[in-house]
């Protein structure tokens, strides 16, 4: 029977790690204290709502997904989504750009 080499078994699991560390992850909409039991919103979502923030990794997700997934967000209370800025300060690393929509008057 034909052994490993553990030098083999660490090259191949490490090249394996680094191909799957590579995949964007999907964007999403990020909600501050989501899972904060002691929020008013806990489990139930805001009522209404005056920005969205939503988290994407640039080199995985087109600006159209982005902008849709605000509107949507915004639809969701009767408000239409515009555009105001893309920040660095609330995302994690594997999704560090923030795009920042106002959710203005009704649809």
């Amino acid at each position: 029977m034909r052994r490993v080499r553990p030098v083999t078994l660490v090259v191949a699991l490490s090249a394996i790690l680094l191909s799957a560390g590579c995949a964007a992850p999907p964007p999403y909409v990020f909600h501050s204290g989501e899972f904060n039991r002691a929020s008013p919103t806990f489990a139930t979502g805001p009522l209404n709502i005056d920005s969205v923030i939503i988290c994407y990794n640039k080199s995985g997700t087109k600006p159209e997904i982005v902008a849709n997934m605000a509107s949507a967000e915004c639809a969701r209370f009767n408000k239409k989504a515009r555009f105001e800025q893309q920040s660095l300060d609330y995302c994690p690393l594997s999704t560090p750009i923030a795009a920042i929509y106002a959710c203005d008057g009704p649809l």
